[in-house]
């Protein structure tokens, strides 16, 4: 299938997307030959082009479009555009590596981590669960289980994660949230007397 937008996949991203509702992460990355990675990365330099013009949200391995101000949105599309004529030369390959290196130290690091941390809890399948530390290891931090559990907390800013499958080392549910006990059990997740989940039974080998 031939690419409006010739080698700037971004643009071409954002294009499928404003014709269909919603796409799977794994298609558009056979679409483009690339890994799911390469397009949820690119997603997230979408989003920092769009600002509060629009955003593409990751549910549950699908993406959708969302406009809020047409007018916004039709100005970050065409600057997206225009990105394709940063590869045609190196001083403008090396402005972009350089702005990138910059975005890496403001805040907008906090929300690559987040996403980073969420792709995982979305990959964990129903009637499975996963620790803090299984999820902190994964992503290459295995000492900040305690990280992974304050983004699980602000999930909601994101977009919706299946977070009710994370549990402690113990397999305790996370206090006071008291619907996550009925989201398991929906998936077929059962309680042992103590009121934590059965690792041995549950854990999601990955």
């Amino acid at each position: 299938m031939k690419n409006l937008f010739g080698d700037n996949r971004q643009a071409n991203i954002l294009s499928v997307l404003r014709k269909n509702s919603a796409l799977n992460i794994e298609m558009l990355a056979q679409r483009f030959g690339v890994s799911e990675r390469t397009v949820r990365n690119d997603i997230k330099d979408i989003n920092r082009e769009l600002k509060n013009s629009g955003l593409v949200e990751i549910n549950q391995g699908k993406c959708s479009l969302r406009v809020f101000d047409t007018r916004d949105f039709q100005n970050a599309y065409a600057r997206i555009i225009e990105t394709d004529d940063l590869m045609n030369s190196s001083q403008k390959r090396q402005e972009y590596v350089f702005a990138k290196l910059m975005r890496a130290m403001e805040p907008v690091l906090t929300d690559d981590l987040a996403y980073e941390i969420l792709s995982v809890v979305e990959e964990i399948p129903a009637g499975r669960v996963a620790t803090y530390g299984q999820i902190a290891k994964l992503i290459g931090r295995e000492k900040n289980s305690r990280l992974v559990a304050g983004v699980l907390s602000h999930a909601e800013n994101y977009g919706k994660f299946p977070c009710h499958r994370v549990v402690n080392h113990m397999g305790r549910l996370a206090p006071g949230w008291t619907e996550q006990e009925w989201l398991l059990k929906g998936e077929g997740v059962t309680l042992k007397e103590n009121g934590c989940v059965d690792l041995k039974k549950y854990l999601w080998e990955c």
